[in-house]
Formats: C-alpha cells, structure tokens, sequence
C-alpha cells in the first residue's frame, strides 16, 4: 500500500518538480533583453517575475508593463535587485515603466509612468500600495538606481 502510495504520490509531484527546474536563475538574465528567452522563458514571463509584479502592483498595470511596454533595456543588476526597463515606442519619455525583483525568489516593486494619466510623477509600487512618486517618471538618469525608499520597502518585504 505504501508503494503504491509513494508513486501516486512521485507522479503528481514530478512535473510541478520538473517545471521548477525547467526555469533559469533570474541571475542568467542579467545583461539580457527582458525579450531573451533563456530555457524558453524571457524574463517578463519568468514565474518569480511575474509572481513578484502581481504581488507589488494591479493586474491592469501589470499586463500594461509586462505586454505593451516593448522598446527595452538590457536587465541590470544593483546588490541583490535586478532592474529591468521599458518603454513605449516612440513615447519613452512619456510612457515607460521599470520592474526591480530582490534575487533570488523575489519579492519585486513596480514603477509605472504614463504622463497622460498621471502628469509628471511616476509612481513605485511595493506590495500592492503606491510608496513613492518620483518626479520624473520612472527613470532618473541612472538605470541602475532604484529610489532609496523604495529599495528599503523592497529589501524589508517577505518572499
């Protein structure tokens, strides 16, 4: 009986085991394109990502930097955070936004930036609640800086 067990068991566990495995480390995606499929998965599509953009940020948002924002920055990292940056095209400075994911599993915060929507300011997101307006939309020169409240709000949020 507890063999028989054991294999019901091992058979429904193995694909969800092999799914796992079958996903890159979010660390072989740094000085990729978000686009870059490794292991046939790009970044944007990669579970700890996506899982780490619902989690900081609505799902009209989420599908919105996730699907439409398509002219992209190489993904950088900064510490533990992984930065990835994109824009509209031919409207980058008034339609972008970034997604920054705490490696190795997450959790993740959101700047989004659409200026006919929201004026100057772009907004971060870190679980599930706006913590920071930046002044001029997502991006602040430096693409590898992320706000200083918002990587403290980051580094203190729980997988």
């Amino acid at each position: 009986m507890r063999t028989k067990l054991f294999l019901v068991l091992s058979s429904l566990t193995a694909p969800l085991l092999a799914a796992q495995s079958a996903t890159p480390s979010l660390e072989r995606y740094v000085g990729q394109y978000p686009s870059t499929k490794l292991k046939g998965v790009d970044f944007r599509h990669h579970p700890v990502v996506r899982r780490a953009v619902a989690g900081a940020i609505s799902s009209r948002i989420a599908k919105t930097i996730l699907n439409d924002l398509h002219v992209e920055s190489p993904i950088r990292r900064a510490g533990s955070l992984l930065i990835s940056e994109a824009c509209e095209a031919h409207s980058c400075n008034t339609h972008q936004g970034t997604v920054v994911v705490r490696s190795p599993g997450g959790p993740g915060a959101v700047c989004y930036y659409n200026e006919d929507l929201m004026g100057a300011e772009g907004r971060w997101f870190v679980s599930g609640r706006p913590i920071y307006n930046s002044p001029a939309g997502c991006w602040s020169g430096d693409s590898t800086a992320v706000p200083d409240r918002v990587r403290a709000a980051l580094l203190r949020a729980q997988r």
